[in-house]
């Protein structure tokens, strides 16, 4: 523990102090478990030794450590591994949920499966599923895919010389076109923000490709039919879709037809927010039309923040 403070965090120690005293006074029956984890340290309380998995919740404290209101659940999935980014501005972790479910699409529905592409699969996760399909599920070539890498991702990712990593947009012909066939395609918490082409498009683009999809994804719940929210008044957008990025939806929806200079789209089809309320009845009308049946559903619950969403998994494998 006093390794890690002053390796980690010299200059805070009376705060790590301060807050180890009142968790251990709120939780007293709780594992203490302390880890390194790439360039932090990770101090964990829980029910058991598995300190590395749980929900995760945040309390804001003022400089001395001291509590200043209850704390705000962040997730309702089990984290697995949570950190911080480099700037210590994101809480980083992996889905165990996720984990699982790549696990189980392995191991039951393409046991035969010895690749995959993971569109999207850089932020917040740093290539986690990617690296977890190749050193646990027998997968031996993959694909991860986003607009952006950090340097200590491109250095983990190069660890692992059968994972490409492809700094581009998913859904891109080109990028399409360079990953080819592959018998999983992994789709997780990105659906909602595919715009031009849209979300169904990219299905179809890539279904000519890939006989099974793993898709988690935060699902509109109110309400019979799809939508897009960035049609949405600005205020009705906020109160159903947004309680995160208020910066960046409040400049798209002044800017919506200015072209953004990275990616080359009006402004209101970025990526970066919500743009679409998916039904599970939507979804599933797409992949039924597209030749594939549903092997797995699971409901993982309100997405926090937003009770209008809840995230659900679905495996479809194409006949």
């Amino acid at each position: 523990m006093h390794a890690g403070i002053a390796k980690f965090a010299a200059a805070h120690l009376r705060l790590v102090s301060a807050m180890r005293r009142w968790l251990r006074k709120r939780l007293p029956t709780a594992h203490e478990v302390v880890y390194e984890y790439r360039d932090c340290f990770v101090i964990s309380y829980s029910p058991s030794e598995r300190g590395y998995e749980g929900v995760l919740a945040i309390v804001p404290v003022s400089p001395a450590g001291e509590p200043l209101g209850p704390p705000r659940r962040i997730t309702t999935e089990q984290a697995h591994a949570p950190s911080f980014s480099g700037d210590s501005k994101r809480i980083l972790y992996q889905s165990m949920d996720k984990l699982r479910l790549i696990e189980r699409t392995f191991r039951e529905f393409q046991p035969e499966a010895r690749s995959f592409a993971d569109l999207g699969g850089a932020w917040k996760v740093n290539g986690a599923y990617s690296i977890h399909a190749v050193k646990n599920c027998g997968a031996r070539k993959g694909s991860i895919v986003d607009t952006d890498f950090s340097p200590a991702v491109l250095g983990e990712l190069a660890r692992f010389p059968s994972i490409e990593a492809i700094r581009d947009d998913f859904a891109s012909e080109r990028v399409i076109s360079r990953i080819g066939t592959v018998d999983v395609i992994f789709l997780f918490d990105v659906l909602l923000h595919q715009a031009n082409p849209d979300w169904d498009e990219i299905l179809r683009r890539y279904a000519a490709h890939c006989p099974c999809f793993v898709i988690y994804n935060q699902q509109l719940v109110q309400g019979a039919a799809t939508i897009r929210l960035t049609d949405l008044p600005y205020d009705e957008y906020v109160a159903i879709a947004s309680d995160h990025a208020s910066d960046t939806v409040r400049h798209v929806y002044g800017h919506r037809d200015e072209i953004h200079p990275l990616y080359g789209k009006p402004w209101k089809d970025i990526h970066n927010i919500s743009q679409w309320g998916i039904t599970d009845a939507g979804l599933r009308s797409v992949m039924s039309g597209l030749g594939y049946r549903e092997a797995y559903f699971r409901n993982h619950g309100i997405f926090v923040g937003l009770p209008a969403f809840e995230e659900h998994a679905f495996v479809f494998v194409r006949g």
